[in-house]
């Protein structure tokens, strides 16, 4: 059986603007990012990469999300340090729009000794996926961060999507 490395991945539309730098206080995001480069010693979790290619000083943070329709949240599950190439794997409408596309398919490709038919279609089901969950308004918990995160708004680090919406609104348009 061949292990999987990568698995490409789109977020939802309905979730786009609301990662949790957009949520949570910037050394709040500096906390996580630096408990998730310990956890490889700065090396890219997947790749291997330590030398961070393409002038990346550092590496990325990647959110690993869960998402459970019957309860419409969308849970935060890990937090892993990425190299730029392996990150954009996870953001594939994002690597078309940078042109980047042809990177991040040959960096699956690559990781898990898949053809460009296999890729094709674990991108193509990656699309379909983030379609149907586009369709729903997700609650944001973040409850297994507590050691990371404070969030005065929501001590109990549950977001409900309606306020969630208003807090990347505010945070796009600069209003409080």
């Amino acid at each position: 059986m061949i292990k999987v490395i990568i698995q490409p991945s789109m977020l939802p539309r309905s979730t786009y603007g609301s990662s949790l730098r957009t949520v949570i206080d910037p050394d709040g995001w500096q906390r996580l990012r630096r408990a998730a480069g310990r956890t490889t010693g700065g090396a890219c979790a997947w790749c291997g990469e330590v030398n961070l290619a393409s002038g990346w000083r550092t590496w990325e943070t990647h959110e690993v999300w869960i998402f459970d329709l019957a309860t419409k949240r969308q849970r935060l599950a890990a937090v892993v340090p990425l190299c730029r190439t392996c990150h954009l794997t996870q953001h594939l409408g994002y690597a078309r729009r940078e042109g980047l596309e042809a990177d991040v398919v040959a960096r699956i490709m690559l990781l898990n000794r898949w053809s460009h038919i296999e890729t094709a279609h674990a991108i193509a089901a990656a699309e379909h996926l983030a379609s149907l969950r586009g369709r729903t308004a997700w609650d944001l918990d973040l409850t297994r961060w507590s050691a990371h995160i404070v969030l005065p708004d929501w001590p109990a680090l549950f977001i409900p999507a309606d306020a969630r919406r208003a807090a990347v609104v505010r945070t796009i348009t600069g209003t409080p």
